[in-house]
């Protein structure tokens, strides 16, 4: 045990204020020991080995109570290594701090305070309240990625009611698992910055405890930062890189079963197999914002049954792979897992998702990935997606940059840029694919070098607008299975034109000979939509696909004139519900003249599944009203307006 002062003694006798202690300083002024120790309570002053060969556990937490008791509330851990071989050692308003940050030059932070660690049956540090750690470095020597599995230590900090905390140039290298919160009223108000930490299996796990107002930025979160005993320490990375999370959230058995304000901005994660994993409860108003996600397979995953809502994912660089000291190519070796970048698989689907800004830059499967029931008011805007669906002996059409197979999306994808990249995948992989979608707008995206850009498999509606295509390798740029009137395709410019039912809702039908006698009667009109094919149109009826605002026009001719004085209505009047409306008519006196049309226009709101046809009725006279057999004066024209 080293002989430094106890100077506990002196900070609880009272007798020690006759105890002199003159600086050395000149015109320095003449105090006491007690006095002078509240001004600074150092570890090295409770009898604690700053060489690391003998347990510090007992001095820290005797240097802790003194700082706490004569009110100075933090404790100098500078200019040693401090075995922490036990645990129980509370932060409870006391910061630790070493006067200078760590030095990553050098092994693990010899130039200011480094605390060995242990203990595998006990958690070391418990957080509560209003507490900081400074400038120190958490280190596990023990931890030296010989064996193939790694050393299964308890969480570094766990804690029950932990609040207002503070975390600055901290350096934790081959921990476990870093901060595992499993129980608790409260967690909250924590700031993390400038910190290094690598955390073997998780860095972040909430279980319990309402956690919201969790602020990291400008961290490393990285296997870069161990110290390895065996070199190259493969390992500890593949073990991470297979199983690793940097923030698992798993809170819905808690009380409160959502996270909320966890911001992450600035930082660097590198080397998990998941950034951020929603298990079961929600992670609800928080920002992820101009970070790295370098060598993490999916940045982002919420499974089932967990929930995301009301969250900005924005500026972000993603490099999506495996890493690992493999020779050759990611396509060659397919070491390399095909993990979506973000994926959403829960059955609860949520809301209120930004994804803006990002650069996607390589992933060996999709970028974004839904397989979920519903996600609503997602816009995904103004991002680069870039070289998905590396593994090259896939089919062209297995992955795409966006892909929604089973989920009701609703939102809006546009403004983004789709560009597989060269070599093996050029032409050769899908964009925006989607299975499902409630309500979602594909506008002005632009597909450079993609196999097919779109792909409607499925939809309740879909709106794909002003949109453009270059070297698209599918024999057409918009391909569209989805039924009848459901995607609405105007103002694009593709390399290649679409296919199947795309466009406006729109017909364009042609009507042949018909005699009309005086009786309100039908005009009829043969099933010839000139537009999309909608099948929207038939029986010389209109059935409206959606809900919305329509324009119809028609035009008869009469073939060999009428009587004088006769007076004739055409009328496009629509039937919802079991009940006519007269929507629009046009009376026109009778005439001697061959092909003397009538015409009509209207233009009404419709509910889905009502339906719009065209009557000829005789109001005045006693003629006949014979239309030309000639589709060109004889036309009934529809379109869907939004």
């Amino acid at each position: 045990m080293s002989k430094a002062l106890d100077a506990s003694k002196f900070l609880n006798d009272p007798n020690a204020v006759e105890v002199a202690y003159t600086p050395s300083g000149t015109g320095a002024v003449a105090t006491n020991v007690q006095r002078k120790l509240r001004e600074r309570v150092s570890l090295l002053d409770f009898g604690a080995d700053p060489t690391g060969a003998f347990d510090a556990t007992t001095a820290l937490i005797n240097a802790i109570s003194a700082a706490k008791a004569t009110g100075v509330n933090a404790v100098d851990c500078s200019g040693g290594k401090w075995l922490i071989s036990t645990g129980g050692i509370t932060l409870n308003n006391v910061s630790l701090y070493a006067e200078t940050p760590p030095d990553f030059a050098a092994t693990y932070g010899d130039t200011g305070g480094t605390f060995l660690l242990t203990s595998t049956t006990t958690s070391p540090f418990e957080l509560q309240q209003g507490w900081a750690i400074r400038g120190l470095t958490f280190h596990y020597p023990n931890q030296d990625g010989i064996s193939a599995s790694p050393v299964v230590y308890p969480a570094l900090f766990v804690g029950t009611y932990v609040a207002a905390g503070v975390m600055e140039d901290v350096t934790v290298t081959n921990a476990y698992q870093i901060f595992k919160f499993n129980s608790g009223i409260a967690i909250g108000d924590l700031r993390f910055d400038r910190c290094r930490m690598y955390g073997i299996d998780r860095v972040f796990w909430f279980l319990q405890g309402a956690p919201e107002s969790i602020n990291i930025s400008d961290c490393f979160f990285s296997h870069g930062i161990f110290v390895p005993s065996y070199t190259p320490n493969v390992y500890l990375r593949d073990y991470t890189s297979a199983s690793g999370e940097f923030c698992r959230i798993d809170v819905g058995s808690s009380s409160w079963t959502s996270v909320d304000g966890f911001n992450l901005s600035n930082s660097l994660v590198y080397g998990y197999r998941y950034g951020i994993r929603v298990l079961s409860g929600m992670l609800n108003v928080s920002t992820i914002n101009n970070n790295w996600f370098d060598a993490v397979r999916t940045a982002l995953s919420v499974e089932n049954p967990g929930l995301l809502a009301n969250t900005r994912w924005t500026d972000n660089y993603h490099y999506s792979f495996r890493p690992g000291f493999i020779s050759g190519t990611p396509e060659t070796y397919g070491y390399n897992t095909t993990d979506p970048v973000l994926s959403f698989s829960s059955v609860g689907g949520g809301g209120s998702l930004l994804v803006s800004g990002n650069d996607f830059v390589h992933s060996m499967g999709h970028h974004i990935f839904w397989n979920a029931l519903s996600f609503n008011d997602v816009k995904i805007t103004d991002n680069r997606f870039k070289n998905w669906g590396r593994d090259a002996v896939s089919a062209a059409t297995t992955y795409y940059a966006i892909s929604a197979t089973d989920s009701a999306l609703n939102g809006t994808i546009g403004l983004n840029k789709f560009q597989p990249g060269g070599g093996v995948v050029a032409h050769n992989r899908n964009g925006i694919g989607i299975g499902n979608a409630s309500d979602v707008a594909i506008v002005t995206n632009e597909f450079d070098d993609c196999f097919l850009p779109v792909w409607i498999v499925a939809a309740t509606r879909a709106r794909v607008i002003g949109n453009t295509s270059m070297a698209t390798g599918f024999t057409n740029s918009l391909k569209n299975d989805a039924a009848a009137g459901v995607v609405q395709a105007s103002g694009n410019l593709w390399d290649k034109a679409a296919t199947g039912r795309s466009g406006l809702p729109a017909f364009s039908a042609n009507a042949g000979a018909q005699t009309f006698t005086g009786a309100k009667t039908q005009a009829t009109f043969t099933n010839m939509e000139h537009f999309d094919s909608d099948g929207n149109f038939a029986s010389s009826t209109f059935t409206a696909p959606t809900t919305d605002e329509y324009e119809f026009d028609v035009q008869l001719a009469n073939a060999t004139g009428v009587t004088a004085g006769d007076v004739w209505a055409l009328s496009i009047e629509q039937a919802g519900s079991g009940s006519v409306v007269f929507t629009s008519s046009v009376y026109v006196p009778a005439n001697a003249v061959a092909a003397a049309p009538l015409k009509c226009s209207a233009r009404f709101r419709l509910t889905a599944g009502d339906t719009v046809m065209v009557y000829v009725t005789r109001v005045a006279g006693v003629g006949n009203y014979v239309t030309i057999n000639n589709g060109n004066y004889n036309t009934f024209t529809g379109k869907r307006l939004s």
